[in-house]
C-alpha cells in the first residue's frame, strides 16, 4: 500500500499502486477487449463491400464472415467482461483487507475521535468505487481510445472531407462536457460523505432501538432520518439535472451530426465521389467514434469520484498504528508474570491531568479493589494497564520487565478484561467464551463456565453451548451476558484479570458464587476490580482508594474505614456502612 500519499493530490498512478490490480487478468481482459475492437472495426468495411455488391451477385461468404466476426466480437467481449469482474473483486478484496488490517491496528484514541460507522462506509462503498475505475472503466478507456484512433484513420481512408469536418466539430462539445464532468465529481464526493453519515446514523439508531422506543423518540429519529434522506435526495436531484442537460445535449449533438453526415454524404454520393457502401460504413464508424468519445469523458468523471473515495481510504491508511517499539532486550514471547507494578504514573487527557503520580502493585494471588467517585480515573488506570494509552511519565512493569520493552499485543496476553456492559458478539455461547483463542478443549470451556457460575444456565438454553445468543447477546439477560464475559476472561488463563463493575448485573446468589470462584481463581492470577458494592469490596485482600487522580489509601476495608475520611464518606454517601454485605 502506498502509505505516503496524503490524499490531497492523488494521481491515477497512486490509484494503481494502491489497488494493485492483477496484471495477468488486466492484460488478458485488455487484449480481448482490443481484439473485440479490431473485429468490430472490421465489420463496417465488410458491410461496405456487401452493399456495393447489391447491384451484382452477392458473395455469400461475405455474409458468413460478417456473422462470424459479430459472434467472435461478442465472445471476446463476454470473456473480457468476466475477467474484469474477477479483477474488480480482487481489487476490492485487496483494498478491504488492507483497510481491515489497518483498522485493527489503530490505537484506541483513533476510535474516540472517529465513528466506527465511518470505517464501515469506507470498507464497503469507497472500495467498490475505486475498484471500478481500475478495472472496467480503465479497460473501457483503453479500448475506447484505441477504437477512436483507428476509427478516425479508417474514416480518413473512407472520405477525407467528411472526416475533417468531424474532427473540427466533435471536440467543440468538450467545452460543454468537461465542466459537467467536474461538477459530477463534486456531487459524487458529497454523496459519498452523505451516505457515510446515513450509515453511521442508521447503525447507531438500530443498535440502540430499545432506548429509542423506551424514551418515545421514534418521532424525533424519524425526522432526523428524513433530514439525512433529504440531503441525499437534493444531491440526487442535482445529479439528475446534470444528466437531464448533458444527456439530451449529447443526443441532439449526435443526431445533428448524423443528419449532417447523411446530408453531406448523400451529396458526395450523388456527385460520384463515394459509393453508397462507403457512406453506410462511414455512418457506422461515426457511431463507433461517438460512443468511445462519451466513454472517455465518463471515465474522467468516474476518475474524480474514485479520487474522492481513495482520499477517504488514504485518510485511514495514513493513520499511525499502535506503537510496535521493541528495545534491544525486549520480550518477544509470552511469559508468566507474578507482579504488576505501576510506578509514578502521570496521565493527562485533553490537557486535563487525570492521574497524578500513581504508584501501586498487585501480586498473583491477590484480589484488589479500586474504588473512587465517578471520574476519579479508575477506568483510565485500566486503559493504561491494557496499553490503550501511554502514560506521559512513569513506568509499568510485569515483574521487572518494562512495558516499553513489550509489544502491546503481547503485553495484553497477560491480562483479561471483563467490561461492565458485557460486550458479546453475534454467534454461539461457545464462540463467545472461546473468543480470541484458537485451540481449547471442551473440558476447559465447561470449567471456565462453572467458575463463572454460567454452566447451569447455559445447559438450560435450547442448544446448550451451541445456542445462538443474537446480536450483542440480546437473547440473554444482563446477568447471563455478564457471566459469559467472566467465563471468557477465565478461559484466557491470564496473569491478571481486570473487572470493571463486573458484578453489577448479578443477583446476590450469583455474586456470592462468583466471589467464591474468584477466591479459587486468585490462587493462580491477580484480580483488580472496579467495584461499588460493599459486599464485593469487603471480600478483597486490598482496597485502593482513588481520590482526584491520586491513590490516597491502600489497605483492607476495616482499616480504611477507620483511618481514611474520604473512603468513609464514600461508603456512607452510598448509604452503606461497614457492617453491610
Amino acid at each position: 500500500m502506498n502509505d505516503n500519499n496524503n490524499g490531497s493530490s492523488l494521481s491515477f498512478v497512486d490509484i494503481i499502486k494502491t489497488t494493485k490490480p492483477s496484471k495477468i487478468l488486466f492484460f488478458s481482459a485488455s487484449v480481448l477487449s482490443l481484439l473485440g475492437c479490431v473485429i468490430s472495426l472490421t465489420v463496417p468495411l465488410l458491410i461496405e463491400r456487401l452493399i456495393d455488391q447489391l447491384k451484382s451477385n452477392i458473395d455469400i461468404k461475405l455474409i458468413v464472415w460478417i456473422i462470424a466476426f459479430s459472434l467472435l466480437e461478442s465472445v471476446a467481449s463476454s470473456i473480457s467482461q468476466f475477467l474484469l469482474s474477477v479483477s474488480a473483486e480482487k481489487v476490492i478484496f485487496n483494498l478491504r483487507e488492507a483497510l481491515w488490517n489497518k483498522t485493527l491496528q489503530l490505537p484506541m484514541k483513533y476510535y474516540q475521535k472517529n465513528k466506527s460507522e465511518e470505517l464501515v462506509s469506507r470498507l464497503t462503498n469507497d472500495t467498490t468505487t475505486v475498484a471500478s475505475i481500475v478495472t472496467d472503466e480503465m479497460v473501457d478507456l483503453i479500448s475506447s481510445f484505441f477504437t477512436l484512433c483507428v476509427s478516425i484513420v479508417i474514416l480518413l481512408f473512407l472520405d477525407i472531407p467528411m472526416t475533417l469536418a468531424l474532427i473540427i466539430v466533435v471536440p467543440l462539445s468538450l467545452f460543454i462536457i468537461i465542466p459537467f464532468g467536474k461538477r459530477f465529481g463534486e456531487i459524487a464526493y458529497k454523496s459519498q460523505d452523505r451516505i457515510s453519515e446515513l450509515t453511521m446514523f442508521s447503525s447507531q439508531i438500530l443498535r440502540n432501538i430499545k432506548i429509542v422506543k423506551s424514551f418515545g423518540a421514534e418521532t424525533k429519529e424519524l425526522q432526523s432520518g428524513k433530514d439525512k434522506f433529504y440531503s441525499l435526495y437534493k444531491l440526487g436531484v442535482k445529479s439528475s439535472i446534470l444528466n437531464a442537460v448533458i444527456g439530451p445535449f449529447l443526443g441532439t449533438f449526435g443526431f445533428l451530426l448524423l443528419i449532417s453526415v447523411v446530408g453531406l454524404g448523400a451529396l458526395r454520393v450523388s456527385n460520384g465521389d463515394i459509393s453508397i457502401g462507403k457512406l453506410v460504413a462511414f455512418i457506422i464508424y461515426l457511431f463507433q467514434v461517438i460512443a468511445p468519445f462519451i466513454n472517455i469523458n465518463m471515465f474522467f468523471t468516474s476518475y474524480q469520484e474514485a479520487k474522492g473515495s481513495l482520499k477517504r481510504i488514504f485518510e485511514i491508511l495514513n493513520e499511525d498504528v499502535e506503537p510496535d517499539h521493541f528495545l534491544t532486550n525486549s520480550v518477544k514471547n509470552k511469559n508468566s508474570f507474578n507482579t504488576l507494578i505501576l510506578s509514578h504514573i502521570t496521565f493527562s487527557y485533553h490537557e486535563e491531568q487525570v492521574l497524578k503520580d500513581i504508584s501501586f502493585h498487585v501480586n498473583k494471588g491477590e484480589i484488589v479493589a479500586l474504588i473512587g467517585e465517578s471520574g476519579a480515573g479508575k477506568s483510565t488506570i485500566f486503559n493504561l494497564i491494557e496499553r490503550f494509552y501511554e502514560p506521559q511519565s512513569g513506568e509499568m512493569y510485569l515483574d521487572h520487565v518494562s512495558f516499553r520493552e513489550v509489544e502491546p499485543g503481547l503485553w495484553r496476553q497477560s491480562f483479561s478484561y471483563v467490561p461492565q456492559d458485557s460486550q458479546l458478539f453475534d454467534g454461539t455461547v461457545k464462540d463467545n467464551i472461546t473468543y480470541g483463542l484458537s485451540s481449547v478443549t471442551e473440558e476447559e470451556i465447561v470449567h471456565a463456565a462453572k467458575l463463572a457460575n454460567a454452566h447451569d444456565f447455559i445447559l438450560a438454553l435450547p442448544d446448550g453451548y451451541g445456542s445462538e445468543i443474537g446480536e450483542y447477546g440480546n437473547r440473554l439477560s444482563s446477568g447471563q451476558k455478564q457471566r459469559i464475559a467472566i467465563a471468557r476472561a477465565f478461559l484466557r488463563k491470564p496473569d491478571f484479570i481486570l473487572m470493571d463493575e463486573s458484578t453489577a448485573n448479578l443477583d446476590s446468589e450469583s455474586e456470592y458464587l462468583l466471589q467464591d470462584s474468584l477466591k479459587h481463581l486468585s490462587e493462580h492470577v491477580g484480580v483488580i476490580l472496579i467495584a461499588h458494592r460493599l459486599s464485593t469490596i469487603m471480600n478483597t485482600d486490598r482496597i485502593l482508594v482513588l481520590e482526584n487522580g491520586k491513590i490516597t489509601g491502600d489497605g483492607k476495608h476495616e482499616t480504611l474505614y477507620q483511618t481514611n475520611a474520604y473512603y468513609r464518606n464514600l461508603i456512607q454517601h452510598q448509604g452503606l456502612n461497614k457492617n453491610q454485605s
